[in-house]
């Protein structure tokens, strides 16, 4: 479905994920988090899937969190069958432990912004493959909080702890970039879609075709 908060599409054994709220820059929601979880653990059981790839529409990956949803009934939601509930931060939380736990590896694709909890779920991929565009950051000191979604978990482990910290205090868009490039593996070339091509669309290839040589590096899937 077009309208979906998070698209599906399948293309022989890779299956793409995209986080699809463009006119929000994909800011999470509870519909979003909760479509992203019952995705994953329907992905944990298909044995035809082999690839994960997860990505955002139209120019941005995540903004994170929305702070325009509705509070006063944060959490009460039940989505789909089985639906644990919980408000954003909760679904957030499982679906990056879903992410990490998944016995398949799983491509962050990022073609624009990934800020705040949008940073987090792609660090929370086993690799991530940025465009040109994209630009990552731990925000959250900006508005009072800290990092949720496994961000104090994940970075310090990718780019080491002075940088994690600086970044986590600072957050300066001049720096942001080179503290960030030890996340990507440099594989930007055509990769991801192009913002003209419609999120429903599948891709015009299914992966950059230095693919298959990132995938049999031993990424690991524990």
């Amino acid at each position: 479905m077009v309208d979906s908060p998070v698209l599906y599409h399948k293309h022989d054994s890779i299956v793409t994920l995209t986080l699809n709220r463009p006119e929000t820059l994909n800011a999470m929601n509870e519909a979003m988090m909760a479509e992203l979880e019952r995705l994953l653990m329907g992905l944990e059981a298909d044995a035809t899937v082999r690839v994960v790839i997860l990505t955002g529409a139209g120019r941005a990956f995540s903004s994170g969190g929305d702070q325009k949803r509705e509070r006063d009934a944060e959490g009460q939601q039940r989505f789909f069958d089985g639906d644990l509930g919980g408000g954003v931060i909760e679904r957030l939380n499982r679906c990056v432990l879903r992410l990490q736990r998944l016995a398949k590896p799983v491509i962050g694709s990022i073609n624009g912004v990934a800020v705040g909890a949008g940073c987090n779920i792609a660090l929370a991929a086993d690799v991530r493959l940025a465009s040109d565009a994209a630009r990552f950051g731990e925000v959250f000191t900006r508005v009072g909080l800290v990092p949720d979604g496994g961000g104090t978990y994940f970075l310090p482990r990718l780019v080491g702890t002075a940088k994690a910290v600086q970044e986590g205090h600072t957050s300066s868009d001049s720096e942001r970039r080179a503290s960030f490039n030890v996340l990507t593996s440099g594989l930007s070339a055509g990769w991801p879609r192009s913002h003209s091509q419609s999120p429903a669309d599948p891709p015009s290839s299914p992966a950059d075709p230095r693919l298959p040589t990132v995938l049999s590096t031993g990424l690991s899937t524990n």
